[in-house]
């Protein structure tokens, strides 16, 4: 039960993971044209664009030396409220700051 549990798991996450990255790329645009478009004069960034600047970020800032693991026990729910709900946040947060600017 345990190794069948595991590879559903697997596999759900990796359903998951293009639509997730799609929305931290969306939540990326939504602040870039919110807060850089107008103050700094920068040109808008396409979804695919903020994919890749938010890559090279994660490249650039990531400790290689850290190991990471998940746990056996770790709950899909909570990965997937963190992947969802992390740039849904920031986006209301974003769109609220923007109503004062």
């Amino acid at each position: 039960m345990g190794k069948e549990r595991s590879k559903w798991w697997a596999v759900a996450y990796l359903f998951t993971v293009i639509p997730n990255i799609y929305l931290w790329g969306f939540t990326f645009v939504q602040m870039w044209s919110w807060f850089l478009v107008g103050t700094l004069r920068v040109h808008p960034v396409s979804v695919w664009q903020a994919i890749g600047i938010l890559m090279t970020i994660r490249y650039v800032t990531i400790d290689w030396d850290k190991k990471v693991t998940l746990k056996k026990d770790q709950d899909f729910g909570k990965l997937m409220a963190r992947d969802v709900f992390v740039p849904l946040i920031f986006l209301g947060i974003g769109w609220v700051i923007q109503h004062f600017m």
